[in-house]
């Protein structure tokens, strides 16, 4: 049915059970995936020959060793099977409803392409590995997200589309901003569905933070998964950082767009036009990243950064309950 695909970091400190809880957990989806782990980060080699993935080492990098976007999917496409695939962060986890609500969008939009993405769930503090073979480890992490989780922000870790969606996709870094977004608005300008799965698909991220980074300019930061206050000279000089910059020139003429932006959402096992509520949560969040973004990005606004941030502190609170209280916004027709 699918082929999953996936560049993970080093199998090192925290990610090292953090990554190894979430791959193995794609081993148990029915039916079970092929699975490709891109890369030669320590440890990947390794996770691949244990669940038996498909493993490539060569990629494309940036001066950094950062993978590029456009060199992974390329790859994956090409080694897949399958004509269905999936991109996936290494630290997701995955459950029963991912594929079970896959079927049924697949049945539903036959052979017409699509991109189906969804929010994480974050704040959950996973620190041992789960017994995949204890039957009811779902119900248990399940129990765990209702009673500890929250939506994080309205990008997604996830993208399932049918191969060949996107023809001519730009050199971005991995995990350096703007590519993700980029995913989601390149399909939107070409009147292809793009599927909002979050009320359908439990997809948790657990809580960890950034110092995988490998620039010498980037600052570990603390972790939005902890739902900690950000310490603000971390984040700028993780969005200073020459691959963000790098990825934000790339990005040039494109909007800010996430799954707050989809022209449709899953929802009650059926496939709806987003609602107009939906679509003003979506305005408001390209104004939301791009605004905040800019201060940070382009060398020339960074002199009015701190005062821009005071001026746009009061307005951030409202942001972020219209991006939490749009996961229940369904849409208002039919396909």
């Amino acid at each position: 049915m699918l082929t999953l695909f996936s560049t993970p970091k080093a199998f090192r400190g925290r990610f090292k059970i953090i990554q190894e809880n979430a791959i193995r957990s794609w081993t148990r989806l029915t039916p079970r995936p092929d699975i490709i782990l891109l890369g030669d980060d320590e440890g990947t080699a390794e996770m691949a020959q244990e669940i038996g993935a498909l493993h490539i080492p060569n990629v494309a990098q940036n001066e950094y060793g950062t993978p590029l976007v456009n060199s992974i999917f390329a790859i994956a496409e090409a080694a897949s099977r399958k004509e269905l695939m999936c991109y996936v962060n290494a630290d997701i986890i995955l459950m029963s409803d991912f594929t079970e609500t896959l079927e049924r969008i697949c049945k539903t939009l036959s052979e017409e392409p699509f991109l189906v993405v969804g929010r994480k769930i974050v704040g959950i503090d996973i620190s041992e590995a789960i017994d995949f073979d204890d039957p009811d480890w779902e119900a248990k992490l399940k129990s765990r997200v209702a009673a500890e989780g929250r939506y994080g922000t309205t990008d997604s870790d996830y993208f399932v589309f049918r191969k060949g969606l996107w023809p001519n996709m730009p050199s971005f870094a991995i995990g350096r901003f703007y590519w993700s977004p980029w995913l989601v608005y390149n399909p939107l300008t070409r009147d292809i569905k793009v599927i909002d799965a979050t009320s359908a698909i439990t997809a948790v991220e657990p809580a960890h933070d950034y110092s995988h980074t490998p620039s010498a300019e980037i600052t570990p930061v603390k972790s939005f998964q902890r739902g900690a206050q950000i310490r603000s000279e971390d984040t700028r000089n993780f969005l200073r950082s020459p691959e963000v910059g790098y990825n934000a020139k790339l990005f040039k003429g494109c909007k800010y767009w996430t799954t707050v932006n989809s022209s449709h959402v899953w929802t009650g096992g059926a496939l709806a036009r987003s609602g107009w509520k939906r679509r003003l949560v979506g305005n408001f969040a390209v104004w939301d990243y791009t605004w905040a973004h800019a201060f940070y990005v382009n060398p020339s606004l960074r002199r009015y950064s701190t005062i821009a941030r005071r001026l746009y502190q009061p307005v951030r609170p409202l942001a972020r309950a219209l991006h939490r209280y749009a996961v229940s916004w369904g849409g208002n027709s039919s396909r």
